[in-house]
């Protein structure tokens, strides 16, 4: 069952007709058909749930969301693939990683918000895994000729540019900020995320194992550190890999 959701729980956790009495079926959301050599076919979802990294997560939800920001009027939500990157791995080539992207029209009169303050609106809305991770502003959304939503007709948005940090006060506040800044232009270059904080968690931000890989190629090669796998999962913050990367120093 769905924790809390006992709507959803009913809608989901059918009853099983093949089963003893009691017995449920789960019904995914998945739309297939069966080929004529006996296979399932998968041809996509009868919703608007998408999985990102192992989150499941609705598309409506994060419009919804996006709505009630005073400065929004429409908003739309997709996902696209990353450009593969391979200057740390052997691949070489073919899709990347899926990322959820935010569109909105602003509303009259007002002026767009900056993707670091929409980001900052989301997360307390929704889980880290649901927040877009890039942003475009439109003048209208994509419409199909039923007047519905086009998803498919909504442009990836540009890789997001990051702002330098502003510079540090005293010697060993410069030193510790030097850190923490050099580690957050990391993240942020490997994430495509401009705006993160010191206390932005890597997983909730999408990190998995390949994106730790990454991280510690980068942090090696500018900060002269070797870190720990292990070192992610215990602090899996850029404040708590700062610290971390000071301590070995």
């Amino acid at each position: 069952g769905y924790l809390g959701r006992p709507e959803l729980t009913a809608e989901r956790f059918v009853d099983d007709p093949f089963g003893a009495p009691g017995d449920r079926l789960y019904r995914t959301g998945d739309l297939v058909a069966w080929s004529p050599d006996g296979e399932l076919e998968f041809l996509g979802r009868i919703d608007d749930q998408v999985k990102i990294r192992g989150h499941r997560i609705e598309l409506g939800e994060v419009e919804t969301a996006l709505l009630t920001h005073p400065a929004v009027a429409e908003a739309a939500a997709a996902v696209h693939r990353e450009e593969a990157v391979a200057r740390d791995t052997e691949e070489d080539g073919g899709d990347g990683e899926p990322f959820v992207a935010g569109y909105l029209v602003p509303a009259a009169g007002q002026t767009a918000p900056e993707p670091a303050e929409l980001r900052s609106f989301l997360q307390r809305l929704l889980p880290g895994a649901a927040v877009p991770q890039r942003f475009l502003v439109l003048d209208r959304l994509p419409l199909t000729p039923n007047g519905k939503l086009d998803r498919r007709a909504l442009p990836v948005p540009p890789v997001p540019v990051e702002t330098p940090a502003g510079p540090a006060s005293g010697p060993e506040a410069e030193a510790e900020d030097e850190v923490l800044a050099a580690v957050l232009g990391v993240w942020s270059e490997v994430l495509r995320l401009p705006g993160l904080g010191p206390e932005d968690d890597l997983f909730d931000l999408g990190g998995h194992s390949l994106t730790i890989i990454q991280i510690t190629a980068r942090i090696r090669d500018l900060l002269g550190v070797e870190l720990d796998f292990d070192v992610f999962f215990a602090t899996p913050t850029p404040l708590g890999i700062a610290a971390a990367v000071r301590e070995l120093r």
